[in-house]
Formats: structure tokens, sequence, C-alpha cells
């Protein structure tokens, strides 16, 4: 090899030493590097001039470490030439790398997205639709965040865990309530469960207690645990969901929701005594509030009144007609038929009451029984209160008011909010201070009101058009809201002549004054 000056030696060896650097860097065979050297030295001696041109010309030729070695180490050769260059700067990572991760993924090339991402941007600038903008940034964050962080893989899994660890607690929480024979009274929810609900429960248990553990330690050490730990929990759960399934379609078949048994208790009451009778805020109230419950489910329901099921009674006394409906297979039927012995029924104080004699002596299953009032039979003239629903609206009459027609217009909200219902010659009539009752508070609250001048002619004695008339309809309509927001007091005076409105909001008090005739009015503020 010729002798090199300084200058020369040293281009030489820095190649050297990058070569050899690269050779061990990615455990190359060194022999290679020892030809490398040897070709560099017959090509220098070779050389007529030893110059710095020749020399770089001999390692271009040679070429870079990465070129050499491009096949071993599944590198690339640096593109030459601009084009070429710009290609291969557009197939890498330009800004947060959305569009080449998606060029990846679905091996189209990443230019597409990045102009179809442009192109929106484009359209929404030209437009002026800052809705584009926003929705092609949104998704291209978006898309930064699932493709290159792995953020949200790390959400789902620490959902995924903790939902496990939710339904572990619950499960917990019902398996130990079976192993200690958990009941209430003499109810026992888990009498009529099947054998393989411990199995089950206990698999399932397992199961959320792997799979919970898998997917935090997942979510916090990138790492997983093993495809043997994923598949265990798996499966485990996978076969307690399957007894579970087998488990309810066996309760299904036992607590089928069919009637099995119904059974009625007839009750009749002397009127002598009683001038009004409340259906509501007896049986409705609390018919079975110490009956026993489980996991908040009570297994008697409250004693439903059917649909138009009041009528006239034949003679001078009240008859109620009660049903008690069991409903399950008929092994769940015998088994509990006898946990109500009895039902006691009697009026007091103008209420309707209803007793239960409950067996406390004997286990019973979990069960539904469901008490119903099917008919009521009421002498004439005897008011009662209940359930709009019960009484027939088609024989519902206003005539016994003694502004019936100017009513009218109201008899659905008559009907329907009474409390002193009564019958007489086979109609259902509303007691009439009831009814102006119901009127009054109707208008005060504030419905409608510019409908119904004809309504509030008896109020306004005839005088509908009247400014006064209109002022004492406003303050009706509005005095709830004013003494709800902003006042403490809303008073209104008329002799049938004369006309007082009193406003007071604690700190204020306005008076508006006048009189009918003259239509003239005075207002003070204090």
């Amino acid at each position: 090899m010729k002798t090199l000056d300084k200058k020369l030696q040293k281009i030489v060896d820095k190649y050297k030493k990058n070569l050899k650097d690269f050779i061990e860097k990615n455990k190359l065979d060194l022999e290679a590097f020892s030809d490398i050297e040897e070709r560099i030295s017959e090509k220098i001696a070779n050389l007529k001039e030893l110059s710095e041109t020749n020399i770089k010309n001999i390692l271009t030729e040679i070429g870079t470490p990465e070129e050499i070695f491009a096949e071993e180490v599944n590198i690339e050769p640096e593109p030459k030439g601009f084009w070429a260059k710009l290609k291969k700067k557009s197939e890498s990572i330009i800004f947060l790398g959305t569009c080449y991760e998606l060029g990846q993924k679905t091996g189209i090339s990443a230019n597409v997205y990045r102009i179809f991402f442009l192109f929106l941007i484009f359209i929404g600038a030209i437009s002026g639709t800052s809705e584009i903008i926003g929705i092609s940034m949104f998704g291209y964050f978006i898309g930064f965040l699932v493709l290159r962080t792995g953020i949200f893989k790390l959400f789902f899994s620490l959902i995924l865990g903790a939902i496990f660890f939710m339904l572990l607690i619950p499960s917990v929480v019902l398996f130990g309530a079976y192993i200690s024979n958990f009941h209430i009274e003499n109810i026992y929810p888990f009498m009529e469960v099947s054998f393989l609900f411990p199995i089950g429960m206990a698999i399932g248990i397992f199961s959320l207690l792997v799979l919970g553990v898998f997917f935090i330690h997942f979510a916090f050490s990138r790492k997983t645990l093993g495809i043997k730990i994923f598949l265990t929990g798996t499966i485990s759960f996978v076969i307690a969901i399957t007894i579970g399934i087998a488990v309810l379609s066996d309760l299904y078949q036992k607590y089928l929701p069919v009637l099995n048994q119904k059974e009625t208790f007839d009750f009749s009451f002397e009127t002598k005594d009683i001038k009004s009778v409340d259906f509501v805020k007896g049986h409705y109230k609390d018919i079975i509030e110490s009956t026993s419950k489980a996991f908040y489910i009570k297994p008697i329901t409250k004693a439903m009144t059917k649909t138009n099921s009041i009528k006239m009674s034949p003679d001078d006394k009240i008859h109620v007609k009660i049903t008690k409906n069991i409903y399950g297979s008929k092994e769940i039927v015998d088994k509990v038929k006898n946990y109500i012995k009895n039902i006691n029924a009697k009026i007091e104080n103008g209420l309707f009451l209803v007793d239960l004699d409950i067996d406390t002596e004997n286990k019973y299953p979990a069960f539904m029984i469901a008490l119903e009032i099917e008919e009521i039979q009421i002498p004439q003239k005897i008011f009662f209160n209940s359930f709009y629903y019960t009484i027939d609206f088609e024989k519902f009459s206003l005539k016994n008011l003694s502004n019936a027609k100017d009513m009218e217009n109201f008899k659905d909200v008559i009907a329907k909010y009474c409390e002193k219902y009564y019958f007489e010659n086979g109609e259902i009539f509303c007691e009439e201070e009831n009814a102006k009752k119901i009127l009054e508070n109707y208008l005060k609250s504030g419905s409608k009101w510019k409908k119904h001048d004809e309504v509030i002619s008896e109020i306004c004695e005839g005088e509908i058009n009247s400014e006064l008339c209109q002022n004492k309809l406003f303050l009706r309509n509005f005095e709830k809201s004013l003494e709800n927001n902003m006042t403490k007091k809303v008073q209104f005076e008329f002799d049938g002549k004369n006309y007082k409105a009193t406003i007071n909001t604690g700190k204020t008090e306005a008076t508006s004054s006048g009189t009918q005739e003259s239509g003239e009015n005075k207002t003070e503020q204090k």
C-alpha cells in the first residue's frame, strides 16, 4: 500500500472506524472488516495519483456500512437523488405519525392519508366550515393517541380490570349469603336454587379474580402474565356463565309468571254510622310495610284495585271482594299457599284497612303473592275516595253542581281529582264543594286560564269581560308562582263591588284597589 499523508490517512482511518463500529454494534463477522480493509489497500495501490478526490471515490465505491451490510441487518440503502429522497422521507413519520401508522396497518401509502387530511382542511378553510377542520384535527389527535401512544390500551385494560373487580364484590356477598343460609324472618331466598349455584359462584369468583389481576397488571406494566393465566380466567368465566344460565333456567321454570292459584275473600260492612270511606289512604298505604323483604323485593305486592271496579251497591251495605293470586309452578304454589293464612278487612275512622294473618313459623322460599281488590260496591249517597281509574267515567256526571254548564269543560279534571265521589240513581257525582276546590286549585296553578272565561262566570258574578274579572283571574293564576319565588303573601279581596289586591314581598307592599262600576284603579306602594 502506498504511503498516505496525514490528511488522506485521516479520511481512511475515519471510514475504517465507522465500519468497525457498525460491525461490532450489529454483531457481524469481523472477517468482513479484514476483507474490506484489504480491498481498500488494493485500490489505493493501483492509484496513479494520491489525492483527496481519488481516496473519497474509492470509499464511495466500496459503500457505507449500511449499504454493505444492508441484507445482513435488513437496512435499506440510502436513496440517491432528490425524488428518491423525498419519497423515502414521505414514507416515514412527519408530524405525530398518525398517517404513517395508518399506512403501516392498512398497506396503503401514508401519503394517501396525508393528502386526504389536507384536502379536508382545505375544504373547511375555503368554505368557512370550522366544524370540518375541528373534526379533522380531533380525529388526527385521537389517531395519535390510539396508534402511537397506546393510552387507549391502558384505559381499556384498566376499565376491564375494574369491571371484573366490581363484579367480584357482589358475587362474594351473594355467595356469602348462600353459605350463611341467608333469610329474613321465615323466607329463605335460596331455598329453591339449584345445587349448581354454589359451584358456579365459586368458579365465577375465581375467574373474576384472575381476569381482574391480569388486566390491572397489564394496564400498569404493559406486560401480560402469560397466555395460560388469561385462558384460565377466560375459560373459568365461560364455565361460570354457563352454569349461571342453567340455574336461571331452572328458576324460570319454577317461577314462570303464570297464575296457578286464585283465592277470593268477600267482605260486607254495615253503613249505619259510615258517611264516607277512603280506599286510597287505607289499603294502598301500609298493607305490607311490616311483611318480610328479601333483597328489597317484597314477596307480597300491594293490593291493587282493578279498573272500573267500583259499582253501586244493590243494598245498603258496602261489599269488597279481594283476591289472593299466587304465581309460579305447582311446586312453588304448594309450598307458599299457606304463607297468608287469612285476610282481615275493616272500615275504621273512614279508612278501609286490610290486615294480613301471616304464618311466621314455617320456612318459605322466595315467592310472589299479589293481592287485588276485584270489586267494590257502595250504597247511594255515601262519599268515597278512590283512584280515578276505578270509577266508570261514562257514568260520571256534573249535573249535581249548581254551575254544571260552566264546569263542563273541566269534567275530566274534576273526575280525576275528586276525593268525594258518591252514587245516586246509577250515576257517579263529585261533592260540590270538593269540585269547586278542584277547579279553584286548577285555575290557581295557571292552567290555560285564557281559554276558560266562561267557567269563572260565577266567580266574577257574570261580568266575565270586565277588567275587574280579568285582574282577579290574573292574580289567581300567578298567586302560587309569586308566593314561591318573590313574594311572601298575595291577598285579593272582593265584596261584589269594591276590590283590593295586595302583594307583599317582605321589603315592599303594593296595593291595587278600585270599583267595578267606575273601572277606576288606584295603586299604592310602600
